[in-house]
């Protein structure tokens, strides 16, 4: 993981919502303290799309504004890129294993004939 500072307008996500009433003291709380990547990390990929943190950003934007600069954590393998690697690795050994198990299975369908 890397972090970086970038500022709040290049980070993309999708809407901020508004905080329903039970969270408003959340919302309250981190707007008084102001964000602590100590506590927490927004956390974004390689594109800059928030993987976590999304109502911590629409509250940092909603304070400070876009040009605001803030220290995210980048992740450099997001979801999407194991999901990728996981079903090309599939697809490389399924010639493979595929016959494998249906020979097995013949041979064992043979045993229980004879």
């Amino acid at each position: 993981m890397l972090y970086k500072r970038i500022k709040l307008k290049d980070i993309k996500q999708s809407n901020c919502v508004d905080y329903k009433s039970s969270r408003k003291k959340l919302s309250e709380t981190f707007i008084s303290e102001g964000y602590n990547p100590r506590i927490g990390f927004i956390s974004v990929g390689l594109d800059n799309k928030i993987i976590n943190g999304n109502h911590r950003y629409c509250l940092l934007l909603k304070k400070y504004g876009g040009e605001h600069n803030i220290i995210v954590r980048k992740k450099m393998i997001t979801h999407g890129v194991i999901n990728f690697i996981t079903t090309l690795i599939s697809i490389i050994l399924s010639p493979i294993i595929f016959p494998y198990y249906m020979i097995k299975d013949y041979y064992k369908e043979k045993n229980e004939i004879e």
